[in-house]
């Protein structure tokens, strides 16, 4: 059975199976489940924005703000001009095990062809003890009426591809990017 296959099968039977074999917890209060639901989502207080989903903090420069976006952790510039500046926080599976070298491989051809963006670079660089894949591009996506320039870290973690991006108008990376830098510098894991 391919890799594929065995994790969709895990996914979609084996684990419903377990829990339903196992059964709820007898001793869980509703209070003690939602403070276990409560301490996986992400929080911003005083600048250090802490998103154990992913396992990462990051001390972020003065007046940005937390935002929700679905199943994405995101901090923005300005809430009512979100496609200005954020910073994001996803995790896409890693079905085949593919190295982090790979996946630079893999990240650096989609960026090559994606319509609009420019492809800089890309560095591996040692963030707090991991091994991290460092993108930068630049570019006008499909929808914006801008430019952008956008900052990229990827690692693995827990069998998942974890990526971090921060995009910000390309006119206001003089003024903004240096304290971005610093905050990206911040980036610690273990949370």
């Amino acid at each position: 059975m391919g890799s594929f296959l065995r994790a969709f099968y895990i996914l979609m039977f084996a684990v419903p199976a377990m829990l339903l074999l196992a059964g709820v917890p007898g001793s869980s209060t509703r209070e003690e489940v939602k403070e276990e639901v409560v301490s996986r989502e992400s929080t911003l207080v005083q600048n250090l924005w802490r998103v154990p989903k992913y396992g990462f903090t990051l001390r972020l420069p003065e007046s940005w703000a937390w935002m929700s976006t679905g199943n994405r952790e995101s901090v923005s510039l300005d809430p009512n001009r979100r496609d200005r500046g954020t910073i994001n926080a996803i995790s896409l599976p890693n079905f085949f095990g593919k190295s982090l070298f790979q996946l630079e491989h893999e990240n650096m051809e989609a960026l090559r062809t994606t319509p609009g963006i420019e492809f800089d670079e890309s560095r591996r660089i040692v963030q707090d003890g991991v091994d991290v894949l460092r993108f930068d591009y630049h570019g006008r996506q499909l929808g914006l009426d801008v430019d952008m320039r956008y900052v990229c870290f990827v690692w693995l973690a827990n069998g998942q591809q974890v990526i971090l991006t921060v995009q910000l108008e390309a006119s206001r990376w003089p003024e903004l990017g240096p304290a971005l830098e610093d905050a990206l510098g911040t980036l610690r894991f273990g949370v």
